[in-house]
């Protein structure tokens, strides 16, 4: 599945919104992300800004990603957000958010814990309790910089 295709015909977004590699992502964003060897940045969507307007009441997520290795194509979506016990529950409805547009576009795969990624942004301080919160939606442990592995 190519990001052009879920962006622009799963969500009919204009394909303006689509950036070559990872330049829809703001420079401090760009630098926590990185691939394994072999696999490059191919294509990004600002998805925040993208439906801001048509989406202005909720949480946004933040950004698609395009991985290509070869003939190999993933789609990772990426979150920055402070990762704060106040904020577990922002970034679950982020979460479900884009699940619920994911899932009714018919074309994008839903998203999962393993193509799903919050990246703190400041520090990292999580009590028991919303940690459970995290597992039970399925999202990872939040992480400062993110070393995508892929299959």
């Amino acid at each position: 599945m190519k990001l052009e295709e879920c962006i622009i015909r799963g969500l009919g977004l204009n394909k303006s919104v689509i950036r070559p590699g990872k330049k829809a992502l703001c420079a401090a964003c760009s630098r926590a992300l990185e691939t394994q060897a072999g696999w490059d940045f191919k294509a990004s969507v600002d998805l925040d800004s993208a439906l801001r307007e048509e989406h202005a009441n909720e949480h946004r997520w933040d950004y698609g990603l395009e991985i290509v290795n070869g003939g190999k194509r993933i789609l990772e979506w990426v979150e920055f957000h402070p990762a704060c016990s106040s904020d577990v529950k922002t970034v679950v409805e982020k979460k479900k958010w884009l699940e619920k547009l994911l899932t009714a576009t018919g074309t994008c795969p839903r998203p999962g814990m393993k193509n799903l990624h919050w990246i703190a942004t400041g520090g990292n301080h999580i009590d028991t309790a919303r940690r459970r919160l995290l597992n039970q939606a399925g999202l990872a442990w939040p992480q400062k910089r993110l070393r995508l592995h892929l299959p």
